[in-house]
């Protein structure tokens, strides 16, 4: 039994090291690559564009589950679908 002990022991200190190891690339990592006002301002936006899409999305789910019919949704869709 002690044995068997000491290999979880040994087992669980390197998957310990392995992600000490990891969290120190992603640091290191994360300080070498800054992105500028410009890369942040760019990321900032893209990222609200997907907050607001999102939100959308969701918030017409429990309209439609209610029957609500949102004009024009059918013609866009068949529209696409003659491309």
């Amino acid at each position: 039994v002690p044995e068997e002990k000491s290999e979880r022991y040994a087992a669980k200190l390197q998957r310990v090291e392995r992600m000490a190891r990891r969290t120190a690339a992603d640091l290191e990592h994360a300080q070498t690559q800054s992105f500028g006002w410009r890369g942040a301002f760019i990321l900032g936006w893209s990222g609200m564009r997907g907050v607001v899409t999102l939100a959308h999305d969701l918030g017409r789910v429990p309209l439609i589950s209610r029957g609500f019919r949102f004009p024009g949704a059918g013609e866009a869709v068949s529209q696409d679908q003659r491309r």
